[in-house]
């Protein structure tokens, strides 16, 4: 099992995962990632393609550096779910 760093998730999807069972089969709209030393982009890759097969909107990546990653079926400039969102933290 897998679980993202951090999470957005709306009241609405938290009830639809409620119902998907316990752990919840259906990932929250976004999956947010944190690079560290323990990890690398091919282990950044494999996560990304698990939470949007459990149905994430999107997934992102914070770099060591503070960067923001924005990923959907590819990588975005900009994140579609929440717009606006800063590309650098």
């Amino acid at each position: 099992m897998r679980a993202p760093d951090v999470v957005w998730v709306t009241p609405e999807r938290r009830e639809e995962m409620d119902k998907a069972g316990d752990p919840p089969t259906l990932a929250p709209e976004i999956c947010i990632e944190v690079m560290s030393e323990n990890n690398d982009w091919d282990e950044m890759h494999s996560k990304r393609a698990l939470y949007l097969k459990a149905g994430a909107e999107e997934v992102w990546v914070v770099t060591e550096e503070g960067a923001v990653r924005f990923f959907a079926d590819e990588e975005t400039e900009a994140s579609e779910v929440l717009p606006g969102f800063p590309e650098h933290v």
